[in-house]
């Protein structure tokens, strides 16, 4: 509710107070509140709102003898009665029911009485940033009071609206520059003991470098292959630096490889609506990494830059808030030299730091597991155990070609799996050889029934992939080795032509050497959907809708096509692509029809039920599908075709819709019987 406040003569005078209480530094809120308390004494007035302007709407942010309510509320600009004339930038006068203003109910047989409300447009150098209300129940309250009186009082309102916004942006830009200064300070602690650990002669090499590169405040390039520990020593020579206390700066440089981002990166003016990564580094250091990803024109300002800033520092005239610029390339200066800008690369040719890989650090390899398994173990609550001699022997045997996060990951899975007090790693899951034809091996992403996929790098091409190996070990059938090869290459084939954009696109095709398979696929980024459910619970039906008709879209090209999944489920069912758009990928299509007979489009009248339910049940997890989500001819010993895909996709929706699978039932065989 409005309530009068006591009429006070208006006297020029009376605007001084106000300007002084305006020019002090105050938080927003109160700021605005001062204006909307000041204003109302100043008129006599029983109430004013302040809005901000958003886009093409007005949205109030403070009130002064208004309802709360009323911060709930959004106007366009075109409205009048709250906007003001935007146009000729004039206040407007309403007279009658005024929106903003709250009133005794009428008595009976009483009309609402007028009242008047007074809105002014607030303009900062021509930019419209808000608008001004000042309402009174007696509809007179401004007729004494002239339109210069009123935008005079709307300039200072405008301007204290844009102080209040600078002012909370300079808040909230400290606020962000100190966190990120502390997480990385935090972070470089961690990383510092476990990438630098070791007494082979690499790393003591390397951190007598690292020191050597900390006084210095000139631009230094990190090379080394995928996986040496670029940001950890990028963090070492920050921390152990003269600028150690102030933010680290990190950008990945696949982000900018469009010529329009070099002013987010690298502009130097100061703007109002964004600070580039350089001035958010200001004083501290910016860490490039993939340096040789960003676009052309970015790497030649760069350059300029970088020589800009040897030019100051042979004259003595760097300043203290200079940005110290550390770069790395996700591969050697020699494999990158094709990617980087010829001014870039005279830039910074006298200015690297080449870093060993792990293969380069066998002797430290012990000293480095025990410290991932101590720092994994204690996050995870856990008793510190020890590595078996066998684990450590076979970690000394590996070529590592993921490097740190390879050994990295592999601990980490090897500390949350282990049971006793000494930790006993897979070494299986270790490739016994760095490359399978024309791809090195990274890191492992995963194991399933038939096979392990791995990341990897075509060496020629340098492109990231995803390999499926498949151990013919694993392979329950009947079929001699040439006839499953060539069974393999027709089924990749075909899969390879699938043109769906809901469809893995398969690169290539191999043999292993112990007579094993391979395919290499586009690596996907995202979650299939067995983990999403698992992790975010059960999807809303719209959003299984569209995720569902993505998937039936993958599914009708290749039935057309003669091809049958036959493992339909949620772990083969990937949501990629950027936030909140559900890209749905269907994985492993085709290449699973090994084990089945009489063909995948066999006539029901050929396809003959099996005789042991039982002895179905040991190839539940293989190629016949997934338990949860078999048909039912399946179980009865019949063949795949189309319609198995379709039934399997029922059970996907009704998993996706309900956070469980079709039947909880307690074994393989008795989820046979309920699918039948």
């Amino acid at each position: 509710m409005l309530h009068p406040v006591t009429t006070v003569p208006i006297q020029a005078s009376q605007l001084l107070p106000l300007v002084i209480d305006l020019s002090v530094a105050l938080g927003a809120d109160d700021r605005y509140q001062k204006l909307l308390d000041a204003l109302r004494r100043l008129f006599a007035i029983d109430g004013a709102v302040l809005l901000e302007c958003r886009g093409d709407r007005l949205f109030p942010i403070a009130r002064s003898g208004v309802s709360a309510k009323v911060l709930g509320l959004s106007f366009p600009l075109s409205y009048q009665p709250v906007a003001g004339n935007v146009v000729s930038k004039t206040p407007h006068r309403h007279v009658g029911d005024v929106a903003l203003i709250e009133r005794p109910a009428p008595q009976p047989g009483e009309e609402a009485a007028d009242g008047v409300l007074v809105s002014l447009p607030l303009f900062f150098e021509d930019t419209l940033v808000g608008a001004l209300n000042l309402g009174g129940i007696d509809p007179h309250a401004f007729d004494d009071i002239d339109d210069d009186t009123l935008m005079l009082c709307g300039a200072l309102a405008g301007a204290a609206l844009r102080s209040a916004n600078l002012f909370h942006r300079t808040e909230n830009l400290a606020a962000r520059l100190k966190r990120i200064n502390q997480d990385l300070q935090s972070h470089v602690r961690e990383q510092l003991s476990g990438v630098l650990l070791g007494d082979s002669r690499a790393v003591v090499t390397l951190r007598q470098a690292i020191v050597a590169w900390a006084q210095e405040s000139g631009a230094v390039l990190l090379s080394g292959h995928a996986g040496s520990g670029h940001e950890s020593v990028a963090h070492a020579i920050h921390a152990q630096g003269p600028r150690h206390e102030q933010a680290f700066v990190y950008v990945n440089g696949s982000r900018y490889r469009e010529p329009d981002t070099a002013d987010t990166l690298l502009s130097t003016e100061s703007t109002d609506n964004q600070l580039s990564q350089l001035q958010l580094a200001s004083g501290g250091t910016l860490y490039i990494e993939a340096v040789d990803h960003i676009a052309q024109a970015t790497q030649r300002r760069l350059a300029t830059i970088i020589t800009a800033h040897d030019q100051q520092q042979e004259q003595e005239s760097i300043t203290a808030d200079t940005p110290r610029i550390i770069m790395s390339l996700r591969e050697s200066l020699d494999s990158a030299q094709s990617s980087l800008g010829p001014q870039l690369l005279e830039a910074i040719r006298e200015r690297v730091l080449r870093l060993p890989a792990l293969a380069q650090r066998k002797d430290d390899i012990p000293l480095l597991a025990q410290h991932y398994a101590a720092f994994y173990s204690q996050r995870a609550g856990r008793t510190i155990p020890r590595l078996s001699a066998d684990t450590l022997q076979g970690l000394a045997k590996h070529h590592w070609p993921g490097g740190f996060q390879e050994l990295s990951s592999m601990i980490e899975r090897g500390v949350l799996t282990s049971t006793g007090s000494e930790l006993i790693l897979d070494l299986d899951s270790l490739v016994d050889g760095s490359t399978l034809g024309h791809y090195r091996i990274l890191d492992k992403l995963g194991e399933g029934g038939f096979g392990t996929v791995w990341r990897a790098r075509h060496e020629i091409l340098r492109r990231d992939v995803a390999i499926k190996v498949i151990n013919k070990d694993r392979l329950a059938t009947e079929h001699g080795a040439d006839m499953v090869l060539e069974h393999f290459k027709r089924e990749a084939r075909s899969t390879a032509n699938l043109r769906s954009n809901h469809s893995v696109d398969i690169y290539d095709f191999g043999a292993t050497d112990d007579g094993g398979f391979y395919y290499a696929m586009e690596l996907l980024h995202g979650l299939d959907l067995a983990t999403f459910v698992q992790r975010y619970g059960r999807l809303p039906p719209a959003r299984v809708g569209f995720v569902l008709g993505q998937i039936c879209r993958s599914l009708e090209e290749a039935h057309v096509a003669g091809l049958v999944h036959r493992d339909i489920k949620p772990g083969n069912i990937f949501l990629c692509g950027p936030p909140n758009e559900d890209l749905v990928k269907v994985l492993d299509f085709g290449l699973m029809a090994i084990a089945g007979g009489g063909g995948t489009n066999a006539p029901p009248s050929s396809r003959r039920p099996g005789r042991n339910l039982r002895a179905l049940v040991s190839r539940a997890t293989g190629p016949c599908g997934t338990p949860g989500f078999i048909a039912p001819e399946v179980c009865a010993g019949l063949p795949f075709d189309s319609q198995s895909d379709i039934y399997a996709f029922g059970a996907v929706a009704y998993s996706l819709l309900t956070g469980e699978i079709l039947f909880d039932s307690p074994n393989t065989l008795e989820m046979f019987k309920d699918h039948m």
